[in-house]
């Protein structure tokens, strides 16, 4: 079955591809299980790029989400050319300081913000075209 949310970790990076569906919540859960892992590992140094074709999260996840980000405002890049995603981070932003908005052209600008070099660039961009064959 195709998904509509894939999440991998990239050293500190939490990678996460969303399709233009909202994720479903066990998509969700494992996206968050995966997040407090990597906080257990690598605290403030975690990072998380998003990369969406528009999904969004339901009233539940976006309310699990505020509250898990109000406690730890980690850097946080959005990359899409969807109006609502880039809407939607900029609401998130009220609660990180850290988060950043990006249009898909700027990749390599949010890589820059999460200071993401060298390998874990690379693997990161793999990462990436590999969860995109994963998605509906």
């Amino acid at each position: 079955m195709k998904r509509k949310h894939a999440t991998v970790a990239v050293g500190p990076v939490l990678v996460v591809r969303q399709s233009k569906q909202n994720p479903r919540d066990a998509e969700w859960e494992e996206c968050l299980e995966q997040f407090r892992a990597m906080l257990r590992v690598h605290g403030m140094d975690t990072r998380v790029l998003i990369r969406t074709d528009g999904g969004g999260l339901n009233a539940g996840q976006r309310d699990g989400l505020k509250q898990l980000i109000e406690k730890m405002p980690i850097r946080c890049a959005v990359v899409s050319d969807s109006v609502f995603a880039r809407l939607l981070s900029s609401t998130f932003a009220l609660f990180n300081r850290n988060l950043r908005s990006y249009s898909v052209a700027g990749l390599a600008d949010a890589m820059a913000f999460l200071e993401v070099s060298g390998a874990d660039n690379i693997r990161v961009h793999e990462a990436l075209e590999r969860m995109t064959t994963q998605l509906e």
